[in-house]
Formats: structure tokens, C-alpha cells, sequence
């Protein structure tokens, strides 16, 4: 070891190798890697793990239902589980990596709350094993999402968050295709539904996900970015569901408000009144476009509230009716009021809300994950659901302008809360995928601000002894001359204004930034 702390030439370090010849900056930070050889299972279970979660982003719900014909085994699942097979046997041979941080405190609690509604799920199930283990995927997936802030660290915020944006870019493309006509549902065997059927609800979330991650993220020129957002646009209108322009808008409204554009002196006023000026521009485009039978009836879809004639399929009264027959079922017997019918139970159909939900026995969620809540774990599993909920939103709303990854991950969470209020969302594979990872890269970067720390990655302590007198150098000035760049710790950063501790004469004092001393040019 050097006096300044460092390992001396040919010293083996924390990455399990030599240090070379040219001595470490005093004062620098030394990270904790793992050794090369090792890091192989963990990042690829990380990548595995973070491309079965993308799968249903790019895909939607027939890619979630790619897997093998006649059964509940689907490749989104295979990866995601492979990816903690690798997780598992890194840690295994090589031990706990101490290199990366736990997850924050609100992740640990939900995910505490998920497990404890898991057990209740499982003590009150009712059903056989199969529909049992579906009823319960969900819950385990939000339960992980301490091993997915992990996954994120391991692979990187802004790594991560470029691949869902190119997930949602690869949606946008055929979800838009597939809406306007051009793309027709075709039927794949290893695929469970029509490949390129659109569902409303969450393609039009994930196109609000496609705008915003493309306005904020895309590093290409702005006409490509804003022919994407234009066609995640149009594809939401024409495809007409309701619930899923407003999940749209929910996404792209909470990231635009937590850039605060309006607050450019110069920039803000013209903003704000493109904004004003865009709206009547866009009704009266809504009404031209009226005119074309696929729009008219996307539109049509969008504004009318009337009753179908398939029994009230997918409208908001027939919705209603059938939360109301799940909630007298459950509510009848003290025991279900309290908690629930378990997993694996038929409550939409022996209550009769079948009827009102397309009258198709494969239906097994009531549309609204406040209901599936309440029908599941009774009035306390409810309360837990809406305290797990409750604590990741809360602290999602409050690291909501830390960085682009937050401000994206904390609309998709609101946007996918809402979807799930009035849909099946969160007990679907494509939603509660999604969830978990927005979750994930809300909390990933929880790094102090200034810190200088990698998101995610542990850092050793600086150790730089005060220097002897003889290598302070009083300043001549107030700017740093271009010799503080190469003299450590003596001196400033060049980031800051010298102090006047630091022209005087004496020891001289360690630097407090935990970055390295910029390199000459």
C-alpha cells in the first residue's frame, strides 16, 4: 500500500487482478469490482432477466403468450427465470456481491406486503393448481422487485432504460400497423392469441411510453423522434379504447409536468401557448379524420358510452354491474368479506358478473385490480395491496425529478395503476412485468446527488492523508491554473472556486468531491 492509500504496483485489488504501473491519483476513489472471471453469470442473468421483461413491452399481450402450445410455460417467463438460475449460481460460487447496494427501504417493504398477500392467496386458495399458480404470478413478480432494482444496478439505469425505449419503438411500429389496417392477426402455433392483435388498454399505455421515452431519451435527429411519437399517437386514437388514450395521456402528462417546461424564461411562454393553440388544432383534426370508416370508428369507440349489443362487453356500465355482483359474492360470508376467496377461484362466474364481461368463461378477473383485490384477500388483503401500492407511489412521486429515468418510470407506474383501476392490467404478464420493472428503475439510482458514486455501485472510502507542506502550493489567483488538474487532492476541483483554506500556507487538506482529479488534455 501507498501512503495515499492505494495498492502499490503489482498489488493485487478488488478485481482480482495486478494494478499496473501507473500509480493510483491520491485521493481517488477505488471501486469494489468483482473479479472478471465472475462476472459472466451475473450480468448475463441480469440481461435475461431484463429481456423477459421487455418481451410483452415490445410484443404486448401475444408476445406475453409466446411459449409452448398447450401449456402455461411462455419464453418471457423462461427468461426471467433463467436469469435468477444465473443469479443463483453466481452467488452460489462466488458469494454475495457486496458491490452493489440493497434495495431501498419502500421496495423492501412492498415487497414484504406482496409476500404476506402471497401467503393469504395461497392459505385461502380454492381452485385447481394450475389456475392457483396464475392467480399468484403477479403477486410473485411485484414481490421480486428487490432482486429487479439489482438486475438494473448490475446492467445500468441508462442501459435499461434504453432498451424500453427501443421495446416501445418496436411496439409502436407494428401496434400502428396493425390498428390502421395494414398489419392483419394471424395465427401462430406457438403463440396463444392472434399475433398482431391490438389490445387497447395496454398498447395504448405503452405508446404513451414510446412518445415520452422518445421525446426524452431517442438520441437521433428530431424528425425521426417526432414521426414515432405522431405514429404512437395516431395508433392510440384509431385503436379507440378509452382506457388506454387516457393511460397515454397519464403517462405523457406526469413526465412532461415533471420536466416543468414552462418555467424557460424564453422558451416556457411559447410553450405554453403551443399547448393551447394544439388543442383546438387537434379537435378539429379529430373531426376531419371522422370522416375515414377506420378513425370514425376509433373515435366512435372513444365517445360513446352506449350499451353494445354483446351484452355490455368492454363499456363502463357493464363494467359497473359486474363489480357490483363481485363485491355482494365476496361480501356475503363474513369469512370471504375478511379474507377473500383465495387464488385459483371462480368468483366472476359464480357471481354472475360473467355475463356482463363478455359472457366467455375464460374470464377471470372483474376489469379493476381494486376489486381483484378485494375478491382475492378480502378487506385485508386489500389493505395490503393499497399499503404495498401506496409506498412505492409515494416514494416514486417524490424521486420524480432526479434524473429521466425516474420521471419516465414514475408516469409508467401511474399510468399502469390507472389501466389497472379500470382493466386487467396487473394480473396480466404484460402488465405486472412492466410494473416491476418501473419500479426497478425508480429506485435503481439511489445514489446521493454529488456523491460521484456509479448508480448502484459501492465505492471504497477515500483515504488521502494530509500531504506534507512542501506540496501546497498557494494560488495566485481565484480561477484554478491548469495545474490544479494534475495535483490531486492539494488542490480544488476545478469544478469549484478555491477556497481560502487552500491558499494559505500549511498542510494540505484532502479533497471532499468523491470524483477523480481530471486528466489533462
Amino acid at each position: 500500500m501507498t501512503a495515499n492509500g492505494a495498492p502499490a504496483s503489482g498489488t493485487p485489488t478488488a478485481t482480482g487482478t495486478p494494478t499496473s504501473a501507473t500509480p493510483t491519483a491520491p485521493g481517488a476513489p477505488v471501486p469494489l469490482t468483482l473479479p472478471q472471471g465472475s462476472r459472466g453469470a451475473l450480468t448475463g442473468g441480469a440481461a435475461l432477466i431484463l429481456a423477459g421483461l421487455l418481451v410483452p413491452v415490445a410484443f404486448g399481450r401475444w408476445g406475453s403468450h409466446i411459449g409452448i402450445p398447450g401449456t402455461p410455460i411462455y419464453m418471457s417467463d423462461l427468461l426471467v427465470v433463467g436469469g435468477l438460475a444465473l443469479l443463483g449460481l453466481h452467488r452460489v460460487v462466488n458469494g454475495p456481491d457486496r458491490s452493489i447496494r440493497r434495495a431501498p427501504r419502500p421496495v423492501v417493504v412492498a415487497s414484504i406486503l406482496w409476500g404476506v398477500l402471497v401467503l393469504l392467496g395461497l392459505v385461502r386458495a380454492d381452485g385447481p393448481m394450475l389456475l392457483v399458480l396464475r392467480d399468484a404470478l403477479p403477486y410473485l413478480y411485484l414481490a421480486l422487485a428487490p432482486v429487479i432494482v439489482r438486475v438494473v444496478r448490475t446492467l445500468g439505469t441508462d442501459v435499461v432504460l434504453t432498451w424500453l425505449m427501443r421495446a416501445a419503438v418496436v411496439h409502436t411500429f407494428w401496434y400502428a400497423a396493425a390498428v390502421l389496417g395494414v398489419l392483419p392477426a394471424v395465427r401462430v402455433g406457438f403463440v396463444g392469441v392472434d399475433v398482431f392483435d391490438a389490445r387497447g388498454d395496454f398498447d395504448g399505455l405503452v405508446s404513451g411510453i414510446a412518445i415520452v421515452s422518445v421525446l426524452l431519451v431517442a438520441k437521433v435527429p428530431l424528425g425521426w423522434r417526432l414521426m414515432v411519437a405522431g405514429l404512437s399517437g395516431a395508433a392510440v386514437l384509431a385503436q379507440g379504447s378509452r382506457a388506454g388514450l387516457v393511460s397515454a395521456m397519464v403517462v405523457v402528462v406526469v413526465a412532461i409536468l415533471a420536466s416543468r417546461p414552462f418555467r424557460d424564461e424564453r422558451a416556457g411562454p411559447v410553450r405554453l401557448a403551443a399547448v393551447f393553440i394544439a388543442i383546438p388544432l387537434l379537435g378539429a383534426a379529430l373531426r376531419a379524420a371522422a370522416t375515414a370508416d377506420g378513425w370514425a370508428r376509433g373515435l366512435e369507440r372513444l365517445v360513446a358510452g352506449a350499451v353494445s349489443s354483446d351484452g355490455g362487453s368492454n363499456t363502463t356500465t357493464a363494467r359497473i354491474d359486474a363489480w357490483g355482483l363481485v363485491i355482494d359474492h365476496v361480501a356475503a360470508k363474513p369469512s370471504t368479506w375478511w379474507l377473500g376467496e383465495g387464488f385459483g377461484s371462480s368468483y366472476v362466474a359464480d357471481s354472475g358478473a360473467i355475463v356482463f364481461l363478455s359472457g366467455d368463461h375464460s374470464v377471470r378477473q372483474p376489469h379493476s385490480i381494486l376489486v381483484g383485490w378485494f375478491a382475492t384477500g378480502g378487506m385485508v388483503g386489500l389493505a395490503i395491496a393499497l399499503a404495498a401500492v401506496t409506498v412505492l407511489t409515494v416514494g416514486a412521486l417524490r424521486r420524480l425529478r432526479r434524473g429521466r429515468a425516474e420521471t419516465i418510470a414514475a408516469a409508467v407506474q401511474v399510468g399502469v395503476l390507472f389501466s389497472a383501476a379500470v382493466g386487467v392490467i396487473l394480473e396480466s404478464p404484460f402488465g405486472y412485468m412492466l410494473y416491476v420493472l418501473a419500479v426497478a428503475l425508480t429506485y435503481a439510482d439511489d445514489a446521493p446527488a454529488g456523491s460521484g458514486d456509479e448508480p448502484g455501485r459501492l465505492q471504497a472510502p477515500l483515504a488521502a492523508p494530509p500531504q506534507p507542506p512542501a506540496l501546497a502550493q498557494p494560488a495566485a489567483s481565484t480561477q484554478p491554473s491548469a495545474s490544479a488538474h494534475l495535483s490531486g487532492p492539494a488542490h480544488p476541483s476545478a469544478h469549484t472556486q478555491p477556497s481560502a483554506s487552500a491558499r494559505l500556507p500549511g498542510p494540505a487538506r484532502p479533497s471532499v468531491s468523491a470524483h477523480p482529479p481530471e486528466e489533462a488534455p
